[in-house]
């Protein structure tokens, strides 16, 4: 048996429970501890769309066969389109083949909505909007060029002011330089029926979803700015609109307030404007992705001055928040240089604020049978709730669910015996969060 007392030796196992609470105590006390779970993120795009001057993403819904638009993107470059006719739920498109190369008709297709104000640009990623998945899939074009596919339908009750069409596979993408097609039309019904969606003039951008600029070199990851070592740093390549999510491991907490630390070298990376988001969500976004698989609430923003001095605390920054939450994401929106550096960067950073009371943070058992190498864990509860048991090999990657909906037991739930993971390993780490 391995007591709570002696999960701090981390001989074997490491836990960090994350529970959910109701409410917040009086006392600020800061809220991050090395082990928390957290991720680099960055919310940008890096984009390759580009096209010719005469097959621009006017031309796909001209109703020109004889037109086309091409964008050099390939697989995963599209439009968006916003129809002057107004909202409308799509349920059906159809694609017409474009002149010249096979190799580049599309072969799959993603096709999203949103009713928020289209802020993207032209060439972007087209990812400044909140958008909703409506229908995915393949879809074979015919060889024979000026010619219209079969229609493809799908299910949708929802209207959307725009929608993004994504080509994100193509008929040959080894012999492709480009994506192309001549017309797509959206209609109302399935089967294309119903209402045509899509006419010239309408408002429509070229776009393409490239990866998130997101990276950071070994021993310079996103868990070395909680790790209590001013020594080692947090760097990110994606510079501005990049940073991190946390759940902190104490469980909801209301931050009100942060301390940066910067880093070794160069003080033109250093963070000069910020904002901070914050959810009850599970979090579902993955390491150095765009963050955005969880629904987040702005709590605050603004800039920042750190000392031009390397390891130095910056002065503390302080704003109005009392709601608590499981999680927060924190975007670095400048940093002091621009783009005359490559990479943001700080060593520490804490979050101040109010610890939620409730169900606490306690650990009653956590057993470990060393002939069938199995776990069993409790830990302190709230009656009608239901958790995910998470497991990381390194603190860095917890994409794998052991289980994520166990239920609630009363005040103490208990979850086990389970088989240990990598059990080859001589050290593994398990979170509890709330979902």
């Amino acid at each position: 048996m391995i007591t709570p007392q002696s999960l701090y030796c981390r001989t074997l196992l490491h836990l960090f429970l994350c529970l959910s609470c109701a409410c917040f105590q009086i006392e600020g006390k800061p809220l991050l501890s090395p082990g928390d779970f957290i991720i680099a993120i960055d919310e940008d795009f890096s984009s390759r769309s580009s096209s010719p001057v005469s097959e621009e993403v006017a031309n796909a819904i001209d109703g020109n066969v004889n037109t086309k638009y091409l964008n050099f993107g390939r697989q995963n470059s599209g439009v968006i389109v916003t129809p002057a006719s107004g909202a409308a739920a799509v349920q059906s498109f159809r694609l017409t083949t474009a002149n010249d190369e096979p190799p580049r008709d599309p072969a799959a297709f993603a096709i999203y909505g949103t009713n928020d104000q289209i802020t993207s640009t032209n060439h972007s990623a087209g990812n400044a909007e909140t958008w909703t998945l409506v229908a995915s899939g393949e879809r074979s074009l015919p060889d024979a060029r000026f010619s219209t596919a079969p229609i493809v339908s799908f299910g949708n009750n929802v209207s959307y002011s725009s929608y993004c069409f994504l080509v994100t596979g193509l008929k040959d993408e080894a012999r492709a330089n480009s994506m192309q097609f001549s017309e797509i039309e959206f209609f109302t019904q399935p089967d294309g029926q119903g209402q045509s969606v899509l006419a010239p003039g309408d408002r429509i951008i070229a776009v393409h979803r490239g990866s998130p600029e997101s990276s950071s070199p070994v021993g310079e990851e996103a868990f070395r700015c909680i790790d209590g070592n001013t020594g080692t740093k947090y760097l990110n390549l994606g510079r501005e609109n990049s940073g991190f999510i946390v759940t902190p491991g104490i469980g909801r907490s209301a931050v009100s307030g942060f301390t940066i630390t910067t880093a070794n070298d160069f003080s033109g990376r250093d963070p000069v404007s910020w904002e901070l988001f914050a959810t009850n969500d599970r979090i579902r976004s993955v390491e150095h992705s765009e963050g955005k698989s969880e629904q987040w609430v702005p709590v605050a923003s603004g800039s920042l001055t750190l000392p031009s001095t390397r390891f130095a605390k910056g002065d503390p920054v302080t704003f109005n928040n009392s709601t608590s939450y499981a999680s927060y994401k924190f975007l670095v929106r400048a940093v002091k240089s621009g783009a005359a550096v490559v990479a943001v960067q700080f060593s520490e950073i804490q979050f101040e604020g109010n610890e939620a009371s409730g169900t606490g943070l306690e650990i009653n058992s956590v057993l470990y049978d060393r002939v069938a190498k199995t776990i069993t864990l409790s830990w302190a509860s709230e009656p009608g709730q239901t958790y995910t048991l998470f497991y990381s090999p390194d603190l860095t990657n917890w994409e794998l669910d052991v289980d994520d909906s166990i239920l609630s037991g009363g005040e103490v739930t208990s979850f086990g015996p389970f088989n240990v993971i990598n059990p080859g390993s001589s050290t593994g780490f398990y979170r509890v969060q709330r979902n």
